[in-house]
């Protein structure tokens, strides 16, 4: 059965998430990671790439801190992923993206494959950007 987790939780999912940053998907997924971006010294942003036994990753999880929106971390980190799965002979990144950020994934040559309809809410699609390596 599944459980809503609360703050109350907090050591739990710490635990878990551990585990996770460890192990990752051990059957299909052959690396994963999640990764920071620092400005001046803070953290402002993180990004998920998970990359299958084809060489292809999916971005999860891109998040810049409130404070840090708008000063171009979403770009960077971004073109630094792309600069490190071309380093990794990953050959597609691809991205389930909120329309809102459609431009951000466009602006470091991703294209729209699709849109994914109504996954977020309801009558809402979500753009599904691809990039070939």
């Amino acid at each position: 059965m599944l459980e809503k987790l609360y703050p109350k939780h907090k050591e739990e999912v710490a635990l878990l998430l551990s585990q996770y940053l460890e192990n990752g998907y051990k059957a299909e997924i052959k690396g994963d990671g999640l990764f920071a971006m620092k400005s001046d010294g803070e953290f402002a942003g993180t990004i998920s790439p998970a990359t299958d036994v084809s060489n292809v990753a999916e971005i999860r999880d891109m998040v810049v801190t409130a404070e840090h929106r708008s000063q171009g971390i979403g770009s960077d980190m971004l073109r630094e992923l792309v600069l490190m799965a071309r380093q990794r002979n990953i050959r597609k990144l691809f991205a389930l993206a909120f329309p809102e950020f459609e431009g951000l994934y466009a602006g470091q040559g991703f294209e729209k494959e699709g849109t994914l309809k109504s996954n977020y809410a309801e009558g809402e699609g979500l753009p599904v950007m691809g990039l070939s390596l």
